[in-house]
Protein backbone atom coordinates (compact mmCIF):
# COMPACT_ATOMS: atom_id res chain seq x y z
CA UNK A 1 0.00 0.00 0.00
CA UNK A 2 0.98 3.61 -0.47
CA UNK A 3 1.05 6.05 2.41
CA UNK A 4 -0.09 9.57 1.60
CA UNK A 5 1.17 12.44 3.76
CA UNK A 6 -0.52 15.80 3.17
CA UNK A 7 1.58 18.82 4.05
CA UNK A 8 -0.02 22.03 5.25
CA UNK A 9 1.62 25.46 5.20
CA UNK A 10 3.70 27.12 6.40
CA UNK A 11 7.22 25.88 7.00
CA UNK A 12 9.30 22.78 6.41
CA UNK A 13 8.16 19.19 6.57
CA UNK A 14 9.94 15.98 5.65
CA UNK A 15 9.57 12.26 5.24
CA UNK A 16 11.40 10.79 8.26
CA UNK A 17 12.22 7.53 6.47
CA UNK A 18 13.47 8.65 3.07
CA UNK A 19 14.90 12.09 3.75
CA UNK A 20 12.56 14.21 1.64
CA UNK A 21 12.36 17.87 2.61
CA UNK A 22 9.67 20.25 1.38
CA UNK A 23 9.74 23.98 2.03
CA UNK A 24 6.49 25.51 0.89
CA UNK A 25 3.78 28.04 1.70
CA UNK A 26 0.96 25.98 0.20
CA UNK A 27 -0.08 22.32 0.65
CA UNK A 28 1.82 19.62 -1.17
CA UNK A 29 1.44 15.85 -1.13
CA UNK A 30 4.01 13.16 -0.36
CA UNK A 31 3.32 9.58 -1.38
CA UNK A 32 5.48 6.78 0.00
CA UNK A 33 5.02 3.50 -1.88
CA UNK A 34 5.65 -0.14 -1.01
CA UNK A 35 8.80 -0.12 -3.13
CA UNK A 36 10.38 2.70 -1.11
CA UNK A 37 9.76 5.12 -3.97
CA UNK A 38 8.71 8.60 -2.94
CA UNK A 39 6.68 10.97 -5.08
CA UNK A 40 6.43 14.64 -4.16
CA UNK A 41 3.54 16.43 -5.81
CA UNK A 42 3.73 20.19 -5.74
CA UNK A 43 0.86 22.56 -5.24
CA UNK A 44 -0.54 25.21 -7.54
CA UNK A 45 1.89 27.74 -6.07
CA UNK A 46 5.69 28.15 -6.13
CA UNK A 47 7.17 24.98 -4.60
CA UNK A 48 10.62 24.23 -3.18
CA UNK A 49 11.21 20.47 -3.09
CA UNK A 50 14.56 18.84 -2.41
CA UNK A 51 16.04 15.64 -1.02
CA UNK A 52 17.25 16.54 2.48
CA UNK A 53 19.78 13.67 2.58
CA UNK A 54 22.02 14.09 -0.50
CA UNK A 55 23.29 10.51 -0.10
CA UNK A 56 19.81 8.95 -0.31
CA UNK A 57 20.14 5.89 -2.56
CA UNK A 58 16.45 5.75 -3.48
CA UNK A 59 14.92 7.06 -6.67
CA UNK A 60 12.52 9.97 -6.27
CA UNK A 61 9.89 11.47 -8.54
CA UNK A 62 9.42 15.19 -7.95
CA UNK A 63 6.46 16.85 -9.65
CA UNK A 64 6.14 20.62 -9.58
CA UNK A 65 2.80 21.10 -11.38
CA UNK A 66 1.79 24.82 -11.52
CA UNK A 67 4.05 27.66 -10.34
CA UNK A 68 7.72 28.63 -10.48
CA UNK A 69 9.17 25.56 -8.78
CA UNK A 70 12.61 24.52 -7.53
CA UNK A 71 13.13 20.75 -7.54
CA UNK A 72 16.41 19.13 -6.46
CA UNK A 73 17.17 15.41 -6.61
CA UNK A 74 19.88 13.40 -4.86
CA UNK A 75 22.28 10.50 -5.38
CA UNK A 76 19.87 8.08 -7.05
CA UNK A 77 18.14 8.02 -10.44
CA UNK A 78 15.49 10.70 -10.03
CA UNK A 79 12.63 11.96 -12.20
CA UNK A 80 11.89 15.69 -12.06
CA UNK A 81 9.03 17.41 -13.86
CA UNK A 82 8.48 21.14 -13.59
CA UNK A 83 4.98 21.39 -15.05
CA UNK A 84 3.65 24.89 -15.77
CA UNK A 85 5.84 27.83 -14.75
CA UNK A 86 9.45 29.01 -14.89
CA UNK A 87 11.15 26.19 -13.02
CA UNK A 88 14.62 25.35 -11.72
CA UNK A 89 15.27 21.59 -11.86
CA UNK A 90 18.50 20.08 -10.52
CA UNK A 91 19.17 16.37 -10.82
CA UNK A 92 22.40 16.17 -8.81
CA UNK A 93 24.07 12.72 -8.99
CA UNK A 94 22.48 9.69 -10.66
CA UNK A 95 21.03 9.00 -14.09
CA UNK A 96 18.17 11.47 -13.94
CA UNK A 97 15.23 12.23 -16.22
CA UNK A 98 14.28 15.92 -16.15
CA UNK A 99 11.54 17.69 -18.10
CA UNK A 100 10.77 21.38 -17.92
CA UNK A 101 7.17 21.45 -19.13
CA UNK A 102 5.61 24.80 -20.03
CA UNK A 103 7.59 27.91 -19.16
CA UNK A 104 11.13 29.25 -19.36
CA UNK A 105 12.97 26.60 -17.36
CA UNK A 106 16.54 25.87 -16.23
CA UNK A 107 17.54 22.20 -16.13
CA UNK A 108 20.79 20.89 -14.64
CA UNK A 109 21.59 17.20 -14.84
CA UNK A 110 24.67 17.06 -12.61
CA UNK A 111 26.82 13.93 -12.49
CA UNK A 112 25.48 10.84 -14.26
CA UNK A 113 24.01 9.96 -17.64
CA UNK A 114 20.99 12.25 -17.67
CA UNK A 115 18.06 12.92 -20.00
CA UNK A 116 16.93 16.56 -20.15
CA UNK A 117 13.93 17.81 -22.16
CA UNK A 118 13.07 21.49 -22.28
CA UNK A 119 9.64 20.99 -23.90
CA UNK A 120 7.81 24.36 -24.22
CA UNK A 121 9.43 27.73 -23.56
CA UNK A 122 12.87 29.32 -23.80
CA UNK A 123 14.88 26.86 -21.73
CA UNK A 124 18.46 26.35 -20.58
CA UNK A 125 19.66 22.74 -20.39
CA UNK A 126 23.02 21.82 -18.85
CA UNK A 127 24.00 18.16 -18.81
CA UNK A 128 27.07 18.27 -16.57
CA UNK A 129 29.39 15.28 -16.25
CA UNK A 130 28.33 12.05 -17.95
CA UNK A 131 26.89 10.91 -21.27
CA UNK A 132 23.81 13.12 -21.38
CA UNK A 133 20.96 13.57 -23.85
CA UNK A 134 19.53 17.09 -24.17
CA UNK A 135 16.37 17.78 -26.18
CA UNK A 136 15.43 21.38 -26.95
CA UNK A 137 11.71 21.32 -27.71
CA UNK A 138 9.87 24.53 -28.65
CA UNK A 139 11.31 27.99 -28.05
CA UNK A 140 14.79 29.49 -28.20
CA UNK A 141 16.85 27.10 -26.11
CA UNK A 142 20.43 26.85 -24.86
CA UNK A 143 21.84 23.31 -24.70
CA UNK A 144 25.19 22.69 -22.99
CA UNK A 145 26.45 19.12 -22.82
CA UNK A 146 29.45 19.52 -20.51
CA UNK A 147 31.97 16.73 -19.93
CA UNK A 148 31.23 13.37 -21.56
CA UNK A 149 29.91 12.03 -24.85
CA UNK A 150 26.62 13.89 -25.17
CA UNK A 151 23.72 13.99 -27.62
CA UNK A 152 22.23 17.44 -28.23
CA UNK A 153 18.92 17.46 -30.11
CA UNK A 154 17.81 20.82 -31.47
CA UNK A 155 14.19 21.87 -31.06
CA UNK A 156 11.97 23.90 -33.35
CA UNK A 157 13.28 27.34 -32.35
CA UNK A 158 16.58 29.11 -32.97
CA UNK A 159 18.72 27.15 -30.52
CA UNK A 160 22.29 27.50 -29.29
CA UNK A 161 24.22 24.27 -28.70
CA UNK A 162 27.54 23.65 -26.99
CA UNK A 163 28.79 20.10 -26.64
CA UNK A 164 31.74 20.61 -24.30
CA UNK A 165 34.44 17.98 -23.98
CA UNK A 166 33.90 14.50 -25.36
CA UNK A 167 32.59 12.98 -28.58
CA UNK A 168 29.33 14.85 -28.97
CA UNK A 169 26.47 14.41 -31.40
CA UNK A 170 24.45 17.40 -32.65
CA UNK A 171 21.14 16.19 -34.10
CA UNK A 172 18.84 18.26 -36.32
CA UNK A 173 15.47 17.01 -37.52
CA UNK A 174 13.06 18.56 -39.99
CA UNK A 175 11.96 22.02 -38.85
CA UNK A 176 14.74 22.40 -36.31
CA UNK A 177 17.01 24.71 -38.31
CA UNK A 178 17.21 26.57 -41.59
CA UNK A 179 16.35 29.98 -43.08
CA UNK A 180 14.80 32.30 -40.52
CA UNK A 181 15.82 30.22 -37.49
CA UNK A 182 19.39 29.07 -38.03
CA UNK A 183 20.72 27.17 -35.01
CA UNK A 184 24.18 27.89 -33.62
CA UNK A 185 26.81 25.35 -32.56
CA UNK A 186 29.35 27.17 -30.40
CA UNK A 187 32.00 24.45 -30.39
CA UNK A 188 32.81 21.72 -32.88
CA UNK A 189 35.78 19.36 -32.78
CA UNK A 190 37.08 16.71 -35.12
CA UNK A 191 35.57 13.94 -32.99
CA UNK A 192 32.06 15.45 -32.98
CA UNK A 193 29.22 14.45 -35.30
CA UNK A 194 26.45 16.32 -37.11
CA UNK A 195 23.32 14.24 -37.65
CA UNK A 196 21.05 15.78 -40.29
CA UNK A 197 17.54 14.72 -41.26
CA UNK A 198 17.20 14.11 -45.01
CA UNK A 199 14.08 16.29 -44.93
CA UNK A 200 16.30 19.26 -44.08
CA UNK A 201 17.98 18.71 -47.45
CA UNK A 202 15.23 18.43 -50.09
CA UNK A 203 16.38 17.49 -53.55
CA UNK A 204 19.67 15.98 -52.42
CA UNK A 205 18.53 12.33 -52.70
CA UNK A 206 20.96 11.50 -49.93
CA UNK A 207 20.56 8.11 -48.30
CA UNK A 208 20.83 7.40 -44.58
CA UNK A 209 24.41 6.88 -43.46
CA UNK A 210 27.69 8.71 -43.80
CA UNK A 211 27.79 11.72 -46.10
CA UNK A 212 29.69 10.97 -49.33
CA UNK A 213 32.98 12.83 -49.42
CA UNK A 214 32.21 14.64 -52.69
CA UNK A 215 29.03 16.11 -51.17
CA UNK A 216 30.95 18.28 -48.69
CA UNK A 217 33.38 21.11 -49.23
CA UNK A 218 35.18 23.71 -47.13
CA UNK A 219 35.67 27.12 -48.76
CA UNK A 220 37.09 30.32 -47.36
CA UNK A 221 34.43 32.54 -48.92
CA UNK A 222 31.45 31.23 -50.86
CA UNK A 223 30.54 32.90 -54.14
CA UNK A 224 26.94 34.10 -53.97
CA UNK A 225 26.08 32.31 -57.21
CA UNK A 226 27.21 28.94 -55.85
CA UNK A 227 29.33 28.27 -58.94
CA UNK A 228 32.45 27.65 -56.86
CA UNK A 229 31.30 24.19 -55.80
CA UNK A 230 28.94 21.39 -56.73
CA UNK A 231 28.76 19.88 -53.23
CA UNK A 232 25.40 19.76 -51.45
CA UNK A 233 26.88 20.92 -48.12
CA UNK A 234 29.39 23.77 -47.99
CA UNK A 235 31.14 25.15 -44.93
CA UNK A 236 32.31 28.76 -45.32
CA UNK A 237 35.20 29.24 -42.91
CA UNK A 238 35.09 33.04 -43.12
CA UNK A 239 31.57 33.21 -41.67
CA UNK A 240 31.28 29.79 -40.02
CA UNK A 241 28.01 29.12 -41.84
CA UNK A 242 27.15 25.65 -43.13
CA UNK A 243 25.19 26.08 -46.36
CA UNK A 244 22.92 23.70 -48.21
CA UNK A 245 23.32 23.99 -51.98
CA UNK A 246 20.30 22.15 -53.44
CA UNK A 247 20.43 23.49 -57.01
CA UNK A 248 24.20 24.06 -57.33
CA UNK A 249 23.53 27.78 -57.32
CA UNK A 250 21.28 28.44 -54.34
CA UNK A 251 23.12 28.76 -51.02
CA UNK A 252 20.70 28.14 -48.15
CA UNK A 253 22.02 28.84 -44.61
CA UNK A 254 21.58 25.70 -42.54
CA UNK A 255 23.73 26.06 -39.40
CA UNK A 256 26.04 28.58 -37.74
CA UNK A 257 29.28 26.85 -36.73
CA UNK A 258 32.48 28.29 -35.25
CA UNK A 259 34.50 30.31 -37.74
CA UNK A 260 37.81 29.14 -39.14
CA UNK A 261 37.34 25.35 -39.04
CA UNK A 262 39.45 23.28 -41.43
CA UNK A 263 39.13 19.77 -42.87
CA UNK A 264 40.83 18.33 -39.79
CA UNK A 265 37.99 19.74 -37.68
CA UNK A 266 35.01 19.24 -39.97
CA UNK A 267 34.65 17.02 -43.04
CA UNK A 268 32.19 14.58 -44.60
CA UNK A 269 33.35 12.04 -41.99
CA UNK A 270 31.72 14.21 -39.31
CA UNK A 271 28.29 14.25 -40.99
CA UNK A 272 25.64 11.53 -40.86
CA UNK A 273 22.29 11.55 -42.68
CA UNK A 274 19.21 9.95 -41.16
Amino acid sequence: MSEVVSVSPPGTVGDPVFGLEVINEEPVTLIRGDTNFVIAIGSAEDDFIEIDDPTAALGFELLGEVGDDTLTGALADDTLSGGIGNDLLIGEAGNDSISGGRGNDSLFGGAGDDFLAGEQGNDRLVGGAGADTLVGGAGKNILIGGAGDDVLVAGTGADTLKGGTGRDIFRFARGSTGPGKVDTIQDFQGNDTLELDRQLLPGSRLRPGSLPEFQFQVVESLDVSGEDTTAFLIYESESGILYYNPTRGQDVPLLQLPKGLNLNQISADNITIF
